[in-house]
């Protein structure tokens, strides 16, 4: 089939329609020139463009065309995905910290108060479910694509008695099996009907194979409590890593690795690795990040961001800055998370969130209303899951 270039010629008056020439494209442009037009598009344009031709379709949906896209669009975002409950329903946000503009994701009917959780964000994916505590409600939780407008719902997992069990999430990609996992911890309640040594149920979902696998052999580390994190987990180097404060031992990091779906322990700066801090795991670049907050007295607060510049290598934990608040209470503030330029953003309990430039030491309040910030990460438009055989499209 001939394809085709659209080329839209923009009038200098506002309203009159737009005028459209078409030029017959394999009489013009070799296939590879081709490609690389259709890669710089956002994701918005190549969804009108698989409509265009099925050479354009088979194109844009192959595995190749998604990860070279993907690649480029992760090279040029700078959208912030964040979770925010307010007084009527849950907020999932996309936000451009340069335009100021924020996109609420998920709209709610006025009738019911809609209430979910974001376990985490890769790749233009989203991970969540939804809150409720009910053993009589199905089991619901899916991996979203709001660019391309499609999801996965998740089945059913092995354990799903509500009542007796804390469920915790992670979600994220490995890269060497190229699948995306979802992570559920569970912890019993009420240990009576639970047999002796058994701390922790593990299942990890795999969207590749569709189905959710228990790891009976896998060792949740001693004094692994995700109570201490706001989110989910963060994703780097094939790699999920939460802060743990230790009992009667070092403070530490833990770590569950995607590949070989194991837990792993790591050692966290000298400076805090005892004592209780209020802090947040987070990324800097491609780098694994900590954001500490140190008080000085009622009002005034110390912010440090370490940076572990070597992945994995203990010694290569720096201080890349520090920033001192005045004026604000310690006891209601909350570090939150980096911006992919370095500044971080602080949670004042009851007042919302806040940027913080780390040149001028001055916090600007983020224009969104909300009392429950709960969840912030980097985010990249993709087409992840447009050939997925069972998302759903609506």
């Amino acid at each position: 089939m001939a394809r085709w270039v659209i080329l839209v010629l923009s009038s200098q008056n506002r309203n009159p329609p737009k005028s459209l020439i078409l030029l017959k494209m394999s009489d013009y442009l070799p296939q590879q020139v081709v490609v690389e037009i259709l890669v710089r598009l956002p994701v918005k344009s190549l969804i009108k463009c698989i409509t265009v031709c099925k050479s354009w379709r088979s194109l844009v949906e192959s595995s190749a065309f998604t990860d070279t896209h993907l690649s480029r669009q992760n090279d040029n975002t700078n959208l912030l995905l964040l979770k925010v409950g307010t007084r009527d329903c849950d907020l999932c946000l996309l936000h451009n910290p340069e335009t100021g503009e924020s996109n609420n994701l998920i709209q709610s009917t006025q009738t019911s108060r809609l209430e979910f959780d974001v376990h985490g964000t890769c790749n233009g994916l989203i991970c969540l479910s939804s809150q409720s505590h009910d053993s009589h409600l199905p089991y619901f939780a899916i991996i979203w694509n709001p660019s391309i407008r499609r999801f996965v719902f998740l089945p059913r997992p092995r354990v799903v008695d509500y009542e007796n069990v804390e469920q915790f999430h992670a979600f994220g990609f490995d890269m060497p099996t190229n699948d995306y996992k979802v992570l559920r911890i569970m912890s019993y309640l009420d240990r009576s009907d639970v047999p002796p040594n058994t701390p922790y149920e593990v299942e990890v979902y795999s969207l590749a194979r569709g189905s959710w696998k228990s790891l009976s052999a896998v060792v949740v580390p001693k004094d692994y409590n995700h109570y201490l994190e706001f989110r989910d987990g963060v994703l780097l180097n094939g790699s999920l890593h939460w802060f743990q404060l230790g009992n009667n031992r070092d403070n530490f990091i833990v770590t569950f690795d995607m590949y070989n779906e194991i837990f792993c322990e790591m050692v966290v700066p000298d400076a805090i690795k005892t004592g209780l801090h209020i802090l947040c795991m987070t990324r800097y670049g491609e780098s694994l990040a900590i954001v500490d907050m140190a008080e000085l007295d009622g009002f005034e607060a110390t912010f440090h961001v370490w940076v572990m510049n070597k992945y994995g290598v203990i010694d290569s934990w720096n201080v890349l800055y520090s920033v001192r608040l005045r004026g604000l209470p310690y006891d209601t503030l909350r570090p939150f998370g980096l911006t992919r330029n370095g500044e971080f953003m602080i949670d004042m309990f009851f007042s919302g969130l806040f940027y913080v430039n780390y040149n001028s030491c001055q916090a600007v309040r983020f224009a969104i209303d909300g009392s429950d910030w709960c969840f912030v990460d980097s985010f990249v438009e993709s087409l992840v899951l447009l050939s997925q055989a069972n998302a759903i499209s609506y």
